[in-house]
């Protein structure tokens, strides 16, 4: 845990198979998982960063590989809704800020909005009048 974070949690992966994560998750993949990490921070801008630790390097790279295959998905959604709506320009721009990494048993997300995208995103959903 990072005492810069705001808010910060950890998790063992026995945790997850116990909530409903396995309606939206495979029971395999949660099986998998030994442990999550991360947090939020909160400043000019917000940073996320996730860290997942599984049972093996094999389940490691399945995560990486479903995290970037849902990344592009999302990229490639919001991209073409994004050239009808304009205001969704914001949220594609925070996508593609998520960067994802495996090595060894671990899986970590980062993520970053700027302050400028911040404004951004209000005043497309109509928050920064």
């Amino acid at each position: 845990m990072d005492a810069k974070q705001t808010v910060s949690m950890a998790m063992l992966g026995s945790a997850l198979n116990k909530g409903g994560l396995g309606d939206v998750l495979p029971k395999e993949t949660l099986q998998s998982v030994e442990a999550v990490g991360g947090g939020l921070t909160v400043g000019d801008d917000v940073q996320l960063e996730i860290v997942v630790t599984t049972k093996t390097a094999d389940a490691a790279k399945d995560i990486h590989k479903s995290i970037n295959d849902g990344l592009k998905h999302a990229l490639v959604t919001l991209g073409l809704l994004a050239t009808q709506q304009k205001e969704l320009e914001p949220v594609l721009d925070m996508v593609k800020s998520v960067k994802t990494t495996a090595k060894d048993k671990t899986v970590s997300l980062k993520g970053e909005v700027s302050g400028e995208l911040i404004e951004k995103l209000l005043k497309a959903v109509g928050a920064g009048n």
